[in-house]
Order: structure tokens, then sequence, then C-alpha cells
């Protein structure tokens, strides 16, 4: 069957850099260095995929509420969706990484827990491989609109999606829930050519001819793009808080990869760092929290008579941190979101342990070892909910107030006093700025979770 009025009248060229704001995880299905390597080209460079970005754009757009028949004007739509197999109108790049790639992987570690006992599950240990924050990739987007394309809401949507990649709310990858594939768009570059304008359409068409990526310079601006088209996207309902805290003694997320900038201490491990820079990453966040706030409303459910606390419990912390049931096939994604917080002002001081046997009191053979711990220093945590309800902000409250006293500790070795923190004060973003949390308004949450939980059944 022919197409009817599919003759092409605009065409648009896109290019910006995309520099990651957070270190970010795209698996090739390799695991050659680590057991999940980052994608890599012929040439061992870090690239993403334009399959990767064609999905990441679709789904933010879906996401936010934006009508799925536009969406899928915009990208196509397979037969299975809808019967039928259109062509998308945006053609998606490789992006590849710009400049020397040599120093731009790192390698973290992870391993799984027990929620009960907080100690390693068996073969729970493994690696995976992550480009720094500050890599830059060479995006390249092409849109091709036909004469039967409603153009200005196409163009609507194009303004939406670069605008949301300009102020950072596009992530990409593995782990976005817990801080990476963060990025901004920026130097972006657009070439419009209009073949509905009659004194302008040779010089387009020979633009489009000669066209090249490596040598085309933009005609207009990302504001100059049509955007006049209201899509009916629902206000977003993202709540973002913010914490300032101290190190009050020392820090050990352990690093057993022992970076060049340490290498003269010859230490057994060190405290996690990222180009010489000690951070707590979102994985460690997410994980002490998971576990306190799962025993609070445990402990809440049960002091208000349930006798099913524990599954009232569970089902409350999947619904803020997601799941993954193997046997059931069953998953949900986390609603809430930890990033990556960098300590600064912090000093390292190496330390010498030795395991003593409890027997005879004296040092274990072969058990001395160095470590490199962070003591001191500040830094933000950075908490995002999706979806946020008063009850879930109430719940986190708790969460916090325990870690800015010093009853919840980050990392490891904290039987030996080390992961405390301490803060003073709990901040909220809204499109006014920053407000500073009240007690009137924490009241406001604690109610709403009493509520809650004298609701539950």
């Amino acid at each position: 069957m022919g197409h009817v009025n599919d003759r092409i009248v605009m065409l648009i060229f896109v290019k910006g850099i995309f520099e990651l704001t957070s270190p970010c995880l795209i698996g090739s299905g390799k695991n050659e260095q680590t057991d999940i390597d980052f994608m890599r080209n012929h040439e061992g460079k870090a690239f993403i995929p334009g399959t990767t970005l064609a999905g990441v754009f679709r789904n933010y757009l879906v996401s936010r509420g934006i009508d799925r028949a536009l969406v899928a004007a915009m990208f196509g739509q397979s037969i299975e969706e809808n019967g039928e197999t259109t062509l998308s109108r945006l053609f998606v790049s490789d992006a590849h990484v710009l400049g020397n790639c040599k120093n731009c992987f790192e390698v973290r570690d992870g391993v799984r827990l027990d929620h009960k006992t907080k100690t390693a599950i068996d073969l729970g240990k493994f690696d995976y491989e992550v480009v720094k924050k500050g890599t830059k990739f060479l995006v390249k987007l092409e849109c091709v609109f036909r004469e039967c394309d409603d153009i200005a809401k196409l163009q609507t949507v194009l303004f939406y999606l670069l605008d949301a990649m300009q102020k950072e709310k596009v992530v990409l990858g593995a782990k976005k829930q817990r801080g990476f594939g963060n990025g901004k768009l920026r130097d972006v570059q657009i070439l419009l050519l209009d073949f509905t304008k009659e004194d302008k359409k040779q010089e387009y068409i020979e633009q489009w001819i000669h066209f090249d990526w490596g040598t085309f310079t933009g005609n207009i601006n990302v504001d100059e793009l049509d955007r006049k088209v209201d899509l009916g996207i629902p206000e977003e309902k993202t709540m973002k808080i913010k914490v300032p805290l101290q190190n009050v003694y020392s820090l050990m997320i352990r690093n057993y990869r022992n970076s060049r900038s340490f290498a003269e201490k010859s230490v057994d491990y060190t405290q996690l760092c990222s180009d010489g820079v000690p951070i707590v990453p979102g994985t460690s966040w997410a994980g002490a929290f998971r576990h306190r706030m799962k025993t609070i409303m445990e402990q809440l459910y049960e002091s208000a008579g349930r006798t099913t606390f524990s599954d009232l419990a569970r089902e409350k912390i999947n619904d803020l941190f997601g799941y993954v049931d193997e046997q059931k096939k069953q998953s949900k994604i986390s609603r809430i979101r930890f990033h990556e917080s960098v300590i600064s002002k912090g000093k390292f001081v190496k330390n010498a342990r030795v395991k003593i046997d409890r027997f005879t009191g004296g040092a274990a053979g072969g058990a001395l070892f160095d470590e490199l711990p962070l003591y001191g220093g500040d830094t933000q945590l950075v908490i995002e909910i999706k979806e946020a309800k008063d009850e879930d902000i109430g719940l986190l409250l708790l969460a916090l107030k325990d870690l800015m006293k010093g009853y919840l500790a980050i990392g490891g070795e904290t039987s030996i006093g080390k992961g405390i923190f301490s803060g003073s004060a709990i901040f909220l973003e809204t499109d006014k700025g920053e407000v500073q949390m009240n007690e009137n308004k924490e009241q406001d949450y604690f109610r709403a979770l009493y509520n809650a939980i004298c609701q539950s059944k």
C-alpha cells in the first residue's frame, strides 16, 4: 500500500556535547574486564549506542505523560503495538566519546547484602565498569518531517527533549536510581531546512546534498524551535531533598583497587574515590537507608498492633525502593533516587591494623594489614522521590534524623566507629528555590505517616 503525502518538507540536524555529571554504566553483555563491561567500539573506546539513546528518549517522553500516539509518531511503532509499522521521524546516531578515552574508565565493586544481617551473601561479590564523570560524548540527531506529519507538534516534542537534556533531566544507562547516568547537553547546534520556503528551497537542497556532520553550522537555537503546541504535560511530582553533612570521624567504603594517587602508600585497601576524589556512591546510601527504613516500618506497624508487620513493611519498602522477584519474574523500578556524594576537605590517614587470635591474645599469622580511611570532610546527600506522598517523606525524615544524629552509619567498619555523619538542616527544593524544613512541616509529614499506618490492613 502506497503512502500519501509522504514528501519530505523539513529536515532538522542537531549536534551537541553530552557531558556526564556522574558516572555512567551501559553494559555491553561482555565480562572480559569486569563482570559487567561498558560498551566499547572496535577501537576499544567508550560509546553510547543509538538504540540506547532512542530508548531513553522515548521512555522519558512517555514517563512525562506525553500522548503515546504522538510519541509513536516521533519514534515510529512496530506491528505488535498498533497493527502496523511506521518509520521513526527521529534518527539517533551512536554517541562516541570525545578526546582520549584511555583514562575515562574506572571499576567499581558491588556486593549483595543480607537485609537482616547486613553481611555479604555467598557469591554476592561483583564488579562493573563505568565511565567517569566529566566524560564527553558527541550526540547527533536527525529529524525528517513529511507532508503528512503534524510538524508543529513534532517540533515541540523535539524542543521538550532537548530542553530536558540541557537541564539534566534525561538519565542514561543502568543504576539510574543510584546516582549514575546524569549528564548535560551543551554546545548545541541546530540546522533547520524548511523546504516549504520557496525563496530558500534551492539553498536548503544544496545544504542537504553537501551536508557533513563535521563541518555544518547551525542556523537556529534550541529556543527558536516551534514550541507553541501545548502537549498537556502534567506537573512533575518529584520531591528533591538536600542534606549538608559532616564526616564526624572516619569513613571507609572499601576500594581494593589502589589508584595511582595512593600507590606510594602501599595499603591493602582505601576509601572509595573517583579520580582521586573521595565519594559516597548512591548504592551505599540506598543500601543503608533501605535497611533502616524497613526496620522503622516494622517497628511502627508492630506498635500499631499489626500481626503481619513484617509483610506490610516489606510491601512499603518495595514500593519505594523497587524489587526484583526472579521466581515470579516480577520487578519494579525504584521511586527513590540517591545521588553520588563527593566529600571535600577530608584527609587520608594511613592506619596499620592486625587481627588478634582470640585464644592466644597475640597477632594472628599473616593478618597484618594497612588501610587508608578518610578523616573528616563535608558532603551533601541529595535524594529525589518520584510521586512522593507525605507518608513517604515522613518515613524518609525518620531515617535522615538517625543519620544526622549518628545512629545510622554508612560504609564498612561501622562497628569500630567509622561512617558516622552529623547534620543540622534539611532542605526541600521547590520552584522558588531551596526551603529549609521547619518543625511544623516535619510534624505534618509524621502525622501523614501515622495516619497511613493506622489505616493499613
